[in-house]
């Protein structure tokens, strides 16, 4: 006899392959202000700097608990979309693309990078999102190159 297990199928819609990731922050600072460096960082290229630095943090983390293999990938690129958003909320769409030991290109994150108004003088900003390790390209867009 066999353990039994949850065996994902079509109907069942179980994801066996991605981690949820988020976090949150309150800024001080205005939503206005807060938007409009958010979307100064953006076109500046420091979020893509921000990129790098959060994926070589998080493979070291990973390397401490799996083992020196999970350090064999690299980022290739981050595809950020432009911000967007209302009158009271901002949002850019990001991913990551990471290149595997074996050289394929996978999509390591889909996010959302978040900033809403949290009172007169405070923003919350937010990130929400799907770290996947799959070894198939998803992203769209051109990926601007990681420094």
């Amino acid at each position: 006899m066999t353990a039994a297990r949850l065996v994902p199928d079509l109907w069942t819609g179980a994801v066996t392959d991605h981690i949820v990731v988020g976090d949150r922050v309150l800024l001080d600072a205005s939503f206005r202000a807060a938007r409009g460096r958010l979307g100064i960082l953006a076109r500046d290229g420091m979020l893509l700097w921000a990129s790098e630095v959060a994926y070589g943090e998080a493979i070291t983390a990973l390397v401490k608990v799996a083992g020196p293999a999970a350090g064999l990938t690299r980022l290739a690129g981050v595809c950020l979309d432009d911000l967007s958003g209302t009158d009271d909320c901002a949002h850019i769409t990001l991913q990551w693309e990471a290149i595997a030991a074996d050289g394929k290109l996978f999509t390591a994150l889909d996010a959302d990078l978040m900033l809403v108004p949290a009172g007169d003088q405070t923003t919350a900003l937010a990130l929400a999102g799907a770290a996947a390790m799959l070894a198939v390209p998803r992203c769209q867009r051109s990926p601007r190159s990681a420094r």
